[in-house]
Order: structure tokens, then sequence, then C-alpha cells
């Protein structure tokens, strides 16, 4: 038997959130405005068709689906399209909803459509970039509202997802004074982990998922450099044995003194893979700073807990804390007994990298924060970072050694800590080594920067 939605017309006019109210004021712009809502079902049909007329655009619209001024939830509100979850010009406007899909065996006579219009300077909290297109950017509200859900495998590999990491103006303590397994200011191992207060500027994008080397060969269907590409896993697996210099610099790994981060260049060079990615998607993608590497890793939890916030335990080697979030080398990384290295691509079942979001995310939703790859960063090595209340990547502009975060597969449960850091020259690559994206909130790269094909 067919069931129906039956719904009554529901108008209204939505602003997204203070903090889009806020920056609409501060720049003096005119808010978006949503009016003459409908929501329809002719004739029984699958699809409900939803339309709208936007005012004070362009905006950003998303949509929630409600019954008795409740919503039904994200995750059953996955097959819209149309005119939602993107930028949306002045006019009016149709959204069709899959409902006998996404809600199967409903029927209900409340059912209403509540349209949101967000300020395109104050856009959603999830981003997902079309990585076979330029400028092909959606917009979702929450995890869930993700379609297929985010164990969708085009996540990992010709789609991106990002989470907006809201950081701007929040106090917060990088490094650590009292953690189990810190290095102190004396070790020689790893740079030291002293805690002192940053405050960031700004809030950033940054990816759910370590970059992986389906994304990877969906950008460069030329080159996979990674060590653990066995056929049958490597997809979603995270592209390694890469360096900084491939990606900030030059994608012939030699070093491009011209482009240096931030001494002579704020954006990669023409001839580096972050920026090929760039020209091909038109999206501004680059590396976190070590700042913004670890507020988003921290997910504001405090030293001593890991990313959502379970406690560090006391054995550097081990933590049963950190099984539940990461590949690292007592937990799936190296291979019992002895905990040696993979000898072989055909990990992940024998140790080595694993799939991205195999394990629980951390508290804001970012998957493999701790362990699976070091994740480089924009930073040149500094030992005492604690002038460096801003978190600003270009407090040091020049260097010897990059950066790298969140410990790795053949690590121990010590060094897979948010404040452990770590650094090696620009051209240091190997089987540990990963990334992670980021983007500004402003989103897209200039159209006048260099790119060399």
């Amino acid at each position: 038997m067919k069931k129906r939605i039956l719904a009554k017309p529901f108008r209204t006019a939505f602003l997204a959130l203070a903090a889009a109210v806020a920056a609409q004021i501060v720049q003096g712009d005119p808010f978006p405005e949503v009016s003459g809502v409908s929501l329809t079902q002719p004739g029984g049909a699958k699809d409900v068709i939803i339309t709208y007329t936007l005012a004070n655009g362009p905006a950003i619209v998303t949509i929630d689906i409600t019954t008795n001024n409740v919503s039904i939830g994200a995750g059953h509100c996955r097959t819209l399209s149309g005119a939602v979850g993107k930028v949306v010009e002045n006019g009016a406007h149709t959204v069709k909803w899959n409902a006998a899909a996404d809600w199967p065996g409903n029927t209900n006579d409340q059912v209403r459509a509540v349209v949101t219009a967000w300020s395109t300077n104050c856009p959603p909290d999830y981003m997902v970039v079309n990585l076979t297109a330029n400028k092909d950017v959606r917009w979702y509200t929450c995890e869930d509202a993700l379609p297929g859900g985010v164990t969708n495998m085009a996540y990992r590999q010709s789609l991106l997802v990002l989470r907006k990491i809201r950081a701007a103006g929040i106090p917060w303590t990088m490094g650590t004074s009292m953690e189990n397994g810190r290095y102190g200011e004396a070790s020689g191992l790893t740079r030291p982990e002293v805690a002192h207060p940053v405050t960031l500027d700004h809030d950033y994008y940054m990816g759910i998922f370590e970059f992986t080397q389906g994304q990877w060969a969906t950008l460069v269907a030329d080159s996979r450099p990674a060590f653990f590409k066995n056929n049958n896993h490597w997809i979603r697996r995270p592209i390694e044995n890469i360096s900084y210099i491939h990606l900030m610099e030059s994608r012939s790994n030699a070093a491009n003194a011209n482009y240096t981060y931030p001494a002579k260049s704020l954006v990669p060079a023409p001839y580096s893979y972050l920026e090929l990615f760039r020209y091909k998607t038109g999206v501004a993608f680059m590396l976190p700073s070590e700042a913004e590497w670890e507020y988003a890793a921290r997910a504001a939890n405090p030293e001593g807990t890991w990313g959502d916030g379970s406690l560090i335990g006391s054995n550097n080697n081990t933590d049963g804390n950190l099984d539940n979030l990461a590949r690292y080398a007592r937990h799936d990384g190296k291979v019992p007994p002895d905990w040696a290295d993979p000898t072989t691509t055909d990990a992940p079942d024998n140790g080595g990298t694993g799939y991205v979001g195999s394990y629980k995310a951390n508290d804001w939703g970012l998957y493999d924060m701790h362990g699976n790859v070091w994740e480089m960063c924009l930073d040149w090595r500094i030992d005492d970072l604690t002038p460096n209340t801003t978190g600003d990547a270009a407090y040091v502009t020049t260097g010897t050694e990059r950066v790298f975060r969140g410990g790795s597969w053949g690590n121990y449960a010590r060094d897979c800590r948010a404040s452990v850091r770590r650094s090696a020259v620009p051209s240091d690559r190997g089987w540990q080594k990963g990334f992670r994206v980021v983007v500004p909130t402003s989103l897209w790269r200039p159209n006048d920067e260099a790119y060399t094909p």
C-alpha cells in the first residue's frame, strides 16, 4: 500500500544562527530572507516538492523536514535535490525530496519544510567538495545529513568531506604540562610540548579523513606513490610516502626557494600538488598550521585526554581508550607477537595503515587524528612555541625542518597524543607520513593564482 505525506504549506523567513546574524551586521550586508515556502506531494507521488523564494542573496540554503514541529532527523533528508545545499541566487526555487526512500512507511498531515538561508560568509558545518569538477561544493548541517552517510565510499575517492572548526576568538591551551607520556624540554627525541595559551583569529574547515589514495588518484591520475597500495585495499587508505615539498613546493620533490612558506609565499607553488588540487577544484586547499591541527585534534578536551575526552593511561606503549580511536603499533599497526613492521602491501589485516574512518571519531567528528599516519603541518619547527599566542604558522619565516603531528600505525600510544610534535626536513617522505587538508571559510582559490601544468 502506497503511503502519502500530506502537508500544510509553511511560510517563514529564517536566519541561520546568531553567529551568521552577527557576521552580517558587522559587514553591513542585508540578511538573506526566505519567503513563500510550500510543501506539496502531487498526486501521492514519491517525490515531495518544496518551493521557496530567496531575497538578499546569494545564500547557502539548507532544508529540514519536521512533523509536529519536531525534526524527523537529518538522516531522513538525504535525497533532497535541486536548489538546496549550495549557493543559491535570488528568486523562486524548487527542491525535491524522495520521501519514500528517506522516510518510508510514514503518513502524516503535519509535515513541514523548514528552509534556512545561511550567509555565504558563515556557511554550515559540513562541506563536500567534488574532486572531479571545478567549484562544485555542497553544504550540510551535520554528519547525518551527508548523502549515503559518512560510510559512503565516494567520500574516500571522488568527494572530500570537511568539517567547520569554530576557533575564532576562543582561548585554549596548546601543549601539555602534566599528561602521561609527555616529552619534556630536555628531550632529544621530539620537540618540547610546553603548555601555553593560544587564541586563533579564524574559523576554518578541516577534512574529516586523512587524504586518501583514492582521492589522490582522482586528482593525480598518473601517480600513486604510497607503499600500502594493494589492489584490494588502496582506495580507502591514506596516501603516504609523499613529502612537504611535494605538497607545497614541487611535484618533483625539488625545493623551490621562490615559494617557500611563509618567507616567499603564502600559497603553494605553481608546480606543487596542493596547487594542482586547488586549480582543479577551485577550492583553496592548504595544510593546517600546528595550532589549527592541535586545536581540532583536542576537540575542546583538556590535556590528559584523547580527542573523545577519554583519559590517557599510564602505559606508554598501549592504551585501551586509544584502541577505540586509532591504529597504532600495539593496535593493528605492527605485527604481533614481535611487533614487527609489516613486510607486504597486503595490509591492513596484517599491519600498516588502516582504512580511513575505521575507528571512532573525536568529539568534533574528525577521524584518525590519533595514529594511522603522521599529518604534515605548515610550520617550520621551533622548540619554544610559548611566544606564539596566535598560533600563526607564519610566526617563524625560515627553518630547516617542517612539523608533523598525530602519530602513526608504527608508533606507540605515547606518540599519538595531540600535543606530540615531530619534524623532518621538507623533502622527507615515508610510509608513516601523510596529510589532511584545511580550507578557509572564504573557500575559493583566487582566479589569478599561478598554476603550472
